[in-house]
């Protein structure tokens, strides 16, 4: 669905790009819940919006 609409069971589903970070949505998810090695994946793979890097920049500051 190239505009939007409603997914529903069945409904085939195709990836069709995979970022080259590797960096996997519960790797995200896993950094954002305070996992510090996931986070340092995260913000390796440069894939955040700027004001979620610098939160989990410092947040990985302080506890390390």
């Amino acid at each position: 669905i190239e505009n939007g609409g409603t997914v529903r069971p069945g409904d085939t589903i195709e990836v069709l790009t995979r970022p080259e970070h590797g960096v996997t949505v519960e790797d995200t998810f896993r950094a954002f819940m305070g996992d510090l090695d996931a986070a340092r994946k995260v913000l390796a793979g440069d894939c955040l919006p700027e004001d979620e890097v610098e939160w989990l920049q410092e947040r990985v500051v302080r506890r390390s």
